[in-house]
């Protein structure tokens, strides 16, 4: 591959030889599939990534046609993309169907770029691809879902409830008690019966709501959760408008329930799926820093404890290039188990790209930071990865970071910076330790 990139002459290349190196250690760790291919579509690079999407290897798939991954209804799609390479422009977060080695039917987010040579002519493309199947699976149940509301509500799949403000009796059809789960012999019909299915967590807003919509003529609508008398809980849409008398008195209110618990779990799911890293299931990078930086933030105001973090598995590269890319992905999520096994729940950590991690330690000061870095450093080192298909165990290390927020630190990076040196520090004088920032 490295052979390939110095002849295509990208303008990145044009520095000094030994950010080649480097160039494609990026290349080698990206999560996302990037592929060159001549201006006719014949693949020259393929990296791990891309075997681990599609399913292919570099030796199967270089000096093939791209067309192998297209699904028989997409084919043209590939002479529109060559004709757009072919007059300088790219392709951007296109997302489309591709088919793996499997024949398995997979979704893709694609950016192709032309590649230039030194007369600026177009002599081959540069292609990022993304697999995006879980996500766009996890979109497809959300509409069915509003699809299903929909029809729900035409078909009376909808409860209704009036409620008469001057007596208090509240009256339900038969779909309220359903979804409430309640028998309605057990029904007072009186406000509190209502309120008493709820969630403990949303009795006082539901209450305030429902008092703006009588007192105030704000407009009501509102999602709660139910707790049913098997303890399931139950995610429920109110909509209701509310009576008045010629004087403005509020007589009566009435209103619809329809359970949207399948909605708000696909919601939650793709929520999930946006801020967490596929492979480890620890956060990802962006959704991290979010969470340091509002960690960053808050504990500078109150002057509270925090320390960072930051790790990297020691000759990651040998783990791959000795047994495989798959054995190199199951170290990773073996890494991720033992530190979501040893940290607390307020502690975060993030897989910073490639085999590197880091962790947020929520008001823990130096000490106490040293503690469970020596102690996941250990757990680290005891453990032996069974890979599938090798006789032996897979050992690993790693080099720890240590850094605690002090006043000299202006801003998260400052922080991250600090515990990286003190990686790098330890990863020059020994390995399988942990340096603390500073000393």
């Amino acid at each position: 591959m490295a052979t390939y990139y110095r002849s295509i002459n990208f303008a990145m290349l044009s520095c000094k030889e030994r950010n080649i190196d480097f160039f494609e250690s990026i290349i080698h760790s990206s999560d996302d599939a990037i592929i060159s291919k001549t201006i006719n579509g014949i693949v020259k690079s393929w990296n791990p990534a891309a075997e681990t999407i599609f399913g292919y290897t570099a030796a199967e798939m270089i000096g093939q046609s791209m067309l192998v991954l297209f699904p028989p209804d997409r084919q043209e799609e590939e002479n529109i993309i060559i004709e757009q390479i072919k007059q300088g422009k790219s392709v951007v977060h296109f997302e489309t169907e591709r088919l793996r080695k499997d024949q398995k039917l997979i979704h893709v987010s694609v950016t192709i770029s032309p590649i230039f040579n030194n007369n600026r002519q177009v002599i081959g493309a540069s292609k990022i691809a993304r697999d995006v199947t879980a996500r766009k699976q996890a979109e497809s149940r959300l509409r069915e879902s509003e699809e299903r509301l929909a029809l729900a509500t035409i078909y009376n799949g909808v409860g209704i409830w009036d409620w008469n403000l001057t007596t208090g009796e509240l009256v339900w059809d038969d779909s309220m008690f359903a979804l409430y789960h309640i028998q309605r012999n057990n029904f007072s019909r009186a406000f509190d019966a209502w309120e008493k299915s709820l969630h403990p967590d949303d009795q006082g807003r539901c209450g305030q709501e429902i008092n703006a919509a009588i007192y105030d003529n704000q407009p009501y609508q509102s999602e709660f959760r139910v707790v049913w008398p098997n303890k399931e809980e139950r995610y429920i849409k109110a909509v209701a408008k509310v009576f008045r008398n010629k004087t403005g008195k509020p007589i009566r209110m009435l209103g619809t329930n329809i359970d949207i618990t399948e909605r708000k779990l696909l919601e939650d799911e793709l929520k999930r799926q946006a801020r967490m890293d596929y492979l480890t299931g620890v956060f990802n990078r962006g959704y991290f820093m979010q969470q340091a930086e509002h960690e960053f933030n808050r504990n500078a105001r109150y002057g509270n404890d925090l320390s960072l973090l930051i790790l990297d598995i020691d000759f990651f590269k040998q783990v791959n290039d000795n047994y495989g890319h798959k054995a190199g992905d199951t170290v990773l999520q073996k890494l991720a188990e033992i530190s979501l096994r040893i940290l607390r729940e307020v502690d975060s950590i993030g897989r910073m790209g490639g085999e590197e991690f880091a962790i947020l330690l929520r008001e823990t000061r130096q000490d106490g930071a040293m503690e469970v870095a020596e102690r996941l450093r250990e757990s680290f080192a005891n453990e032996l990865v069974a890979i599938e298909d090798q006789a032996l165990p897979v050992h690993f290390t790693t080099s720890i970071g240590l850094a605690t927020l002090s006043i000299e630190d202006k801003s998260i990076g400052s922080l991250i910076k600090r515990a990286d040196n003190a990686l790098y520090k330890a990863k020059r004088t020994g390995r399988n330790k942990v340096c603390i920032a500073g000393n």
